[in-house]
């Protein structure tokens, strides 16, 4: 789970949600962002567990993704950090 940016022709940075699957690095979810408030976030996940099924771990970084964590650990899950250098397990969207 990571959030991306993206800039249009007027120069304007709009927010992408990214929800992959980590084992076959398939796009759960790629969602416009309006804001980046960690309910937003947590409406979007719950989303795409009802669609995929409850992962044993959510994969994020410390940014906004990463204050969710309080929401996940409700849901029962698992929270994992990425640490800077360590491309294997980044959750990142490019």
């Amino acid at each position: 789970m990571d959030i991306t940016g993206k800039g249009d022709q007027q120069g304007n940075r709009h927010s992408i949600l990214g929800i992959l699957d980590h084992g076959s690095r398939m796009a759960l979810a790629l969602i416009p962002l309006r804001d980046r408030r960690s309910l937003t976030l947590l409406r979007w996940l719950i989303a795409t567990i009802k669609t995929y099924g409850k992962p044993k771990v959510i994969r994020t970084d410390n940014e906004a993704c990463g204050s969710v964590l309080t929401y996940v650990q409700i849901l029962g899950l698992r929270k994992r950090s990425w640490y800077e250098g360590d491309r294997q397990y980044q959750p990142c969207v490019p």
